[in-house]
Parts: structure tokens; sequence; C-alpha cells
């Protein structure tokens, strides 16, 4: 997972992604936290799965946030995706 500090008065240490524990489809085998990271700056943390045998048994459920400025969201209104498609 790629991680990355925004609070910028504050340096982040041992930053890990838990997975939800609440599958019975994957083993969770390692996290592997990022040492430190300073504000502004980019890692990388991993975490280790085993997955089942019967890989059609498993299926992707992925939550993303984003943060957007004022104008940004305005642009998004006005000019919708399908609009911009030529």
């Amino acid at each position: 997972f790629d991680i990355n500090n925004s609070l910028y008065d504050q340096l982040l240490e041992k930053v890990s992604v838990q997975m939800d524990r609440a599958t019975k489809w994957f083993q969770f085998v390692h996290y592997t936290p990022y040492p430190l990271i300073k504000c502004n700056d980019i890692g990388t943390s991993y975490t280790l799965v085993k997955l089942p045998d019967d890989s059609s048994a498993v299926t992707p459920c992925v939550r993303l946030r984003s943060n957007c400025d004022a104008v940004a969201a305005q642009l998004r209104r006005s000019f919708p995706y399908h609009a911009l498609l030529v």
C-alpha cells in the first residue's frame, strides 16, 4: 500500500495498513510497517496474505477516499466525465 503523510507538524512512525480480519478467505501472514515518514513524503507498507486454493472465491472490495478542494469539486459538477468524452 502506498502511504502519504499529510500532517505537516508530525512525523509518523511504524505506519502500516491493517486489513479487515473479518474474512474467512484470507490468512494474514505478515504486516511490514514503514519505519518513519515525514510530511509530504511517500512510502510503502506491505501486507502479506495467503490466498485460498480456489482463487474464484476471491472478490475485491476497495474503498477509496479522495481529497479535493472547492474549485476542483465545482469543475467536476460543471463538467461531468461523460461530457468530456469525444
